[in-house]
C-alpha cells in the first residue's frame, strides 16, 4: 500500500450427491471437506443492486460438504492485506441467512445461524446436510486507509475482496468460482482468469485457486460513464489499465500508458518478468487518495488533474509490490490469518524498501533525472533527521507494533516507509561499495524472490540479514543492525561517501573517478 503523505436460488455447482454420499459414511460429525469438481469448490454469485435508494451487493455463496458435521463457521476478515489496521468488515454484513439440504436444491430448508462473535457466524447442520447455501448483503462501506472497500455509485461499483467475501473457516484453500451479475450494458473486470465452458470464455465469470487469491483480486464494474479499460501487451504479458469512477475526467491516457509501460520495463529489468499475468493497473479517478497493492493488480486513487509523470513513483511503488510483499513476503503474510492480525518486524522492508525501489525504477525508466533522484534522497534523509522518534523507535519495532498505532505506516512516530526507504538506500550503497560494484541490493531482491516466491514459504524474521550478508560476501550484521534494529543515528556518511556524495546527496569536492564510476553504475542500474 502507499500514501504520499509523510506521516450476489442455489445452482448445482459441483459433484453428484450420490458420489458424495460414499464418503459421508466414513466421516466423523466434526470432519467435513468441501469437494471439488472441475476445480470449483465454492461458488459466489455477486449481484449489485444499484437502485439509488439502497445500493448494495447481494452475495450468494454455495458449496457441498463431504461428510457429516454438526455445524460450520463462516467468517469475514478483520483486516485487509496491505492495510495494516483493524477494520472489522463483518460489522457491515446484512440479512445473513443460510439453507441446507441433502443435496437437492428443491429440498432446501432454513438452517439456524448464530452470530457467534464479531466476525463469525455458525450455521447449524442436520446429519444429512450436504448442499449449503448462504445469502447476505453488503452496502457501501467506509474506505480503509489506502483503498475503498465496497463502493456503489450510479455508474460503477468497486469491491475490495476482504470486505465482501465470506470464507468457510479452515477451508480457505478450496478453489473458487465467482459469477458477477451486472446490469445490462455494464462491464466487469477483475485480475482473475475468466472461466471457459465448452470452448467459450464467460465474460463475467472468474476463477480463483483459493480464498486468498479471490480476496486479493479487486472487482470493478460499471457502465460506459463509470468504467473504461485499455489493454496492452509487453514481453508476452497482458496488462490492463482500468479507469473507473470518473474515467472521462482523465484525458491523459496516452501519457499514462507511456508511464506504465516504462515502469513495467524498468522494474522487469530489476526483478525479471512478472510472476503471473495478466496484471491490472486500477485507477480510481478522483477517488480517495492512497494506493493498495494486490496479488496481480493495484488500486490507486488518482486525482484527474495530476500529470501521469507526477504520479510515476506512486505507480512504481504499487507495481513493485508484485514482487516485494506479494511474493517476497514475511512468512506470516501468506496464507493469511484474517482474524488475528499478523505481526512482522519487517514491514520496513515490505514498504520502505519498496519505496526506495519506486524512486530507483522511476529514474531508470527515464521518468526522473539523476539530479531529481539525488535531490529526493537528500531531502528524505534531511527530513528523517528531524524526526524525534528516530532516537527511540527502531525500524523493526515500528513494523511490529503498527497494529497498536492503527495508521498502517508505523508505531511511535516512526514511519517505516520513511526509514525503510533510507535503509534500502544505505544497504544498496554499502553492498555496492564492498563488492566494487559487483553486487547490489538488486541481487538481494532477486535471491529472496528465487527462494520465497509461491508456493515456497515466506522469509523468517532474521533471514533478511542473512541474505544481505550472503550477497555482500561478508558479515555486515553490525551495519544491518544499526539500520534496522537499533535507534542509533544512521551510518549515512559511511555508506554514501564511497560514491563521492555528501549527506545531502550532492557530489563532494575532490571526488575521484572511481567514486564517480561507482555512482553512475548505481544510478544506471549496472553492476
Amino acid at each position: 500500500m502507499f500514501d504520499r503523505s509523510p506521516a450476489r436460488r442455489l445452482p448445482c455447482i459441483i459433484g453428484l450427491v450420490s458420489i458424495l454420499s460414499l464418503f459421508a459414511a466414513t466421516a466423523t460429525r466434526a470432519d467435513f471437506k468441501i469437494p471439488t469438481r472441475g476445480g470449483m469448490g465454492i461458488r459466489y454469485v455477486v449481484t449489485p443492486q444499484m437502485d439509488a435508494s439502497e445500493r448494495h451487493l447481494d452475495v450468494d455463496m454455495s458449496f457441498y460438504i463431504m461428510g457429516k458435521a454438526d455445524s460450520l463457521t463462516v467468517q469475514l476478515p478483520v483486516w485487509s492485506p496491505g492495510d495494516y489496521h483493524v477494520q472489522n468488515h463483518a460489522q457491515f454484513v446484512q440479512n445473513l441467512q443460510a439453507t441446507a439440504s441433502p443435496g437437492d436444491a428443491l429440498q432446501e430448508q432454513p438452517a439456524t445461524v448464530t452470530h457467534t462473535d464479531a466476525n463469525s457466524w455458525t450455521i447449524a447442520l442436520k446429519p444429512d446436510s450436504q448442499s449449503i447455501h448462504i445469502r447476505y448483503s453488503i452496502p457501501s462501506t467506509p474506505p480503509g486507509i489506502f483503498s475503498e472497500n465496497v463502493k456503489l455509485l450510479t455508474h460503477f461499483g468497486f469491491v475490495n475482496g476482504p470486505a465482501a467475501y465470506l470464507y468457510v473457516a479452515d477451508h480457505k484453500d478450496v478453489p473458487i468460482f465467482l459469477d458477477v451479475k451486472v446490469p445490462g450494458g455494464w462491464s466487469v473486470t477483475a485480475p482473475l482468469p475468466l472461466k471457459e465452458a465448452n470452448g467459450v470464455i464467460l465474460p463475467a465469470t472468474f476463477v480463483a485457486k483459493d480464498y486468498d487469491t479471490l480476496a486479493d483480486s479487486p472487482l470493478v464494474f460499471g457502465d460506459k460513464l463509470g468504467l473504461k479499460t485499455q489493454i496492452f501487451q509487453q514481453d508476452g504479458i497482458d496488462y490492463k489499465v482500468v479507469l473507473f469512477r470518473n474515467p472521462d475526467k482523465f484525458t491523459a491516457v496516452p501519457e499514462l500508458l507511456k508511464v506504465v509501460k516504462a515502469l513495467v520495463k524498468s522494474e522487469g529489468t530489476i526483478m525479471g518478468p512478472p510472476a503471473t499475468g495478466p496484471y491490472s493497473f486500477i485507477f480510481d479517478v478522483d477517488g480517495p487518495g492512497g494506493g493498495l497493492e494486490h496479488l496481480n493488480s493495484f488500486r490507486i486513487g488518482y486525482p484527474s488533474f495530476v500529470p501521469p509523470v507526477r504520479l510515476a513513483s506512486m505507480i512504481a511503488h504499487e507495481y513493485f509490490h508484485h514482487w516485494n510483499v506479494k511474493r517476497i513476503r514475511p512468512e506470516v503474510l501468506g496464507p493469511f490469518d484474517y482474524v488475528n492480525p499478523p505481526k512482522s518486524h519487517n514491514l520496513w522492508f515490505a514498504e520502505g524498501v519498496t519505496e526506495y525501489y519506486a524512486e530507483i525504477a522511476t529514474h531508470r525508466a527515464g521518468l526522473s533525472s539523476a539530479q531529481d533522484l539525488l535531490r529526493h534522497f537528500g531531502q528524505t534523509i534531511a527530513y528523517y533527521n528531524t524526526v524525534p522518534a528516530r532516537k527511540t523507535v527502531s525500524a523493526e519495532e515500528s513494523s511490529y507494533r503498527v497494529w497498536e498505532a492503527g495508521n498502517s505506516s508505523g508505531f511511535g512516530g516512526m514511519n517505516y516507509y520513511l526509514k525503510g526507504e533510507i535503509i534500502g538506500l544505505l544497504l544498496d550503497l554499502k553492498i555496492r561499495a564492498l563488492t566494487a560494484g559487483g553486487r547490489s541490493l538488486d541481487d538481494v531482491m532477486r535471491l529472496l524472490y528465487k527462494r520465497h516466491n509461491f508456493p515456497q514459504a515466506g522469509y523468517t524474521e532474521d533471514e533478511l540479514r542473512t541474505v544481505v550478508n550472503e550477497v555482500a560476501g561478508q558479515d555486515i550484521s553490525d551495519f544491518y543492525n544499526r539500520l534496522v534494529r537499533k535507534t542509533d543515528e544512521l551510518p549515512t556518511e559511511e555508506a554514501i561517501s564511497p560514491f563521492g556524495l555528501g549527506e545531502d546527496m550532492t557530489p563532494v569536492a575532490g571526488e575521484t573517478p572511481a567514486m564517480r564510476r561507482l555512482r553512475e553504475a548505481w544510478l544506471e542500474g549496472t553492476n
